[in-house]
């Protein structure tokens, strides 16, 4: 196991560099940074004491201070100055923003790259001891991956790398004030992304329940300096905020999941269930509805089995594996926060281990899921797919687009139901996985 250890970590090691030396390609593009500036400037901006929600202020600030670099600020303004992390955030985000951005910048994709890498490392070491060799690939491919993540600076990569991290104490009782707190700032940061792994820990019992309780505890510690420094700095700081949200959301904003929106203009960008039902009619009303109807029941199906389920290692990573997909479908989400399947590696293993056919499709499932919202396969396919000139006109043209322009979410819709049948089957009959 030692040799494998070491294997296993220079694998992951070079992969990690090909992530930095790759990502390096964007230094000429206009998005380079483009996610982590909005967080630097808005809450540097609201420890000058500035309401941060102010689209009309916050550009004003940031053009400002980038008037060296006038082309790229320009370019993107628009992100910068429409807002919408809460300002729970701020705990986390002020001691990045109080640095001179080249400084706060490096340390910031300093701390990405290492989380990243130790959360493949990691969920190898849970996976290997059924089969090293598939935990190794998944883990190999997904951080090599992460390349969108680590060159938009978008706090989605540590957020992933702790969520991971976080579960890796709780299931090992390890540093479990870490995981505690890791997880609080995840929360603080973007509640979507792990809000099911949290509940997976309420829900389980026992000393996990513990540990989700004072998980909450921590977490409203955390949002309190920055829920009153915000109040103060400006009261109606909610109604900025959804209006906000409301701008990028709604009907051909930015994040809109609808066909036209600039975030589809490339393979599998927005990764919601709306994006997929948007093809077929492009309304709010009617792809959030479809969206309620489909994906809403599966989670609910999963809150109850956990709820009935007595807990073991084996459970939790099923569970786990189909929360990581499942949570990416109900709500926003965009190509790079789907690396929180990284979560399935030690399920995969385990049924993989036990060969026949459940084995083989827990690894062409999770398999696809991982190459479908994998950054490079998506660029290479996204330039193959565009030279189809593909029209949503007719059924055959709309079903063209979801296969070709939304296979992520078609990939993690498949993992997560997958998981959830096979967890739900694993308590119904209260199997016991061989555990190592």
């Amino acid at each position: 196991m030692n040799k494998e250890r070491r294997i296993a970590a220079i694998v992951l090691l070079l992969c990690g560099v090909f992530l930095v030396l790759l990502s390096l390609l964007y230094r000429d593009i206009d998005a380079w940074s483009v996610d982590f500036k909005a967080v630097y400037y808005a809450f540097r901006y609201l420890a000058l004491g500035h309401d941060l929600y102010n689209p009309a202020r916050l550009a004003a600030y940031f053009l400002s201070q980038n008037q060296a670099d006038a082309t790229s600020a320009h370019a993107a303004v628009q992100t910068v100055s429409l807002f919408d992390y809460p300002p729970t955030a701020f705990a986390f985000f002020a001691p990045f923003a109080l640095l001179p951005f080249k400084i706060a910048a490096f340390m910031w994709r300093s701390l990405m790259v290492l989380l990243l890498a130790a959360a493949s490392m990691l969920m190898w070491e849970f996976g290997s001891p059924w089969s090293p060799r598939v935990s190794l690939i998944l883990a190999g491919l997904l951080l090599a991956n992460c390349v969108g993540v680590f060159a938009l600076g978008n706090p989605a990569g540590i957020v992933i790398g702790l969520v991971v991290l976080c579960t890796s104490c709780f299931f090992s009782n390890r540093y479990v004030l870490l995981g505690e707190i890791g997880l609080a700032v995840v929360l603080s940061i973007k509640p979507h992304d792990a809000g099911m792994v949290w509940l997976f820990f309420l829900l389980a019992g026992g000393t996990l329940r513990k540990r989700a309780l004072r998980t909450l505890g921590w977490a409203v510690i955390l949002w309190v300096p920055g829920i009153l420094w915000t109040t103060a700095v400006a009261s109606h700081w909610p109604l900025e905020l959804r209006a906000n949200l409301h701008t990028v959301l709604v009907q051909g904003g930015e994040n809109s999941p609808g066909p036209d929106s600039p975030a589809n203009n490339t393979v599998g960008q927005i990764i919601g269930f709306q994006a997929v039902a948007s093809v077929f009619r492009d309304q709010p009303g009617f792809y959030g509805t479809m969206t309620a109807v489909i994906v809403w029941p599966l989670i609910g199906l999963w809150i109850w089995v956990t709820l009935r389920s007595r807990f073991s290692i084996a459970n939790g990573w099923l569970a786990l594996a189909s929360a990581s997909a499942l949570t990416m479908l109900p709500v926003y989400h965009r190509l790079y926060d789907a690396k929180l399947i990284l979560l399935a590696i030690p399920a995969c293993a385990m049924l993989w281990a036990r060969r026949g056919l459940l084995g083989w499709l827990a690894l062409v499932i999770t398999s696809g899921a991982f190459v479908l919202t994998a950054d490079l396969p998506n660029v290479l396919f996204a330039a193959l797919v565009k030279s189809w000139h593909i029209v949503a006109g007719g059924w055959l043209g709309k079903v063209e687009t979801i296969l070709f322009y939304r296979s992520a979410t078609l990939a993690l819709l498949a993992m997560g139901v997958f998981y959830l049948v096979v967890y739900a089957r694993s308590s119904n009959r209260h199997e016991v996985v061989a555990e190592t």
